[in-house]
């Protein structure tokens, strides 16, 4: 059907895998398993209200469990519906395996950002506070430094994955 090419190519990206066949065995699986990621299809099961009900569900646990949502129809009140019910993608059933996976991706890496942290040393605040901006949406842990008399031993205490340093410091 319509999942078996991407029940194929799931396990080759380090992913595992179950299929619900109704909304209660969607929700013991989700009490059991604690899945990272749900995928649902709004054309499976009963009805309209049912598949989002069950998606409602998912925001109940802790932490919600995103939701990637798969329809035939393209109707702007299921968009709306999904989007307030919790879904954090509404992708048509006719999407290719890669672009759902490269989706899965998306969705998992908004869900759960790199933890990298960055030191950005420079003598200018101001952009200091615009890389912070710019950086910290995207997970990462910024810590920012305009003494360069405090460089090492700062490098010492945060130990960063990536270091950005400005090469023109006065007095230096």
């Amino acid at each position: 059907g319509f999942t078996d090419p991407l029940v194929k190519e799931i396990p080759l990206w380090n992913y595992q895998s179950a299929i619900a066949s109704s909304p209660k065995n969607a929700i013991k699986l989700c009490d059991n398993e604690a899945p990272s990621l749900v995928l649902l299809d709004l054309e499976c099961f009963d009805s309209l209200e049912t598949r989002l009900e069950l998606l409602s569900s998912f925001q109940h646990y802790s932490p919600a469990i995103p939701t990637i949502i798969f329809t035939a129809r393209n109707e702007l009140a299921e968009r709306l519906e999904v989007a307030r019910r919790g879904g954090r993608l509404l992708l048509d059933r006719s999407t290719s395996t890669p672009q759902i996976l490269d989706a899965i991706v998306q969705v998992m890496q908004r869900v759960s950002p790199t933890s990298a942290k960055v030191l950005v040393v420079d003598d200018d605040t101001a952009l200091l506070e615009a890389l912070t901006v710019v950086l910290k949406p995207w997970g990462l842990q910024v810590f920012t430094l305009s003494a360069p008399h405090r460089f090492w031993d700062t490098l010492e205490v945060t130990k960063p994955d990536v270091l950005v340093l400005d090469l023109e410091f006065p007095d230096m």
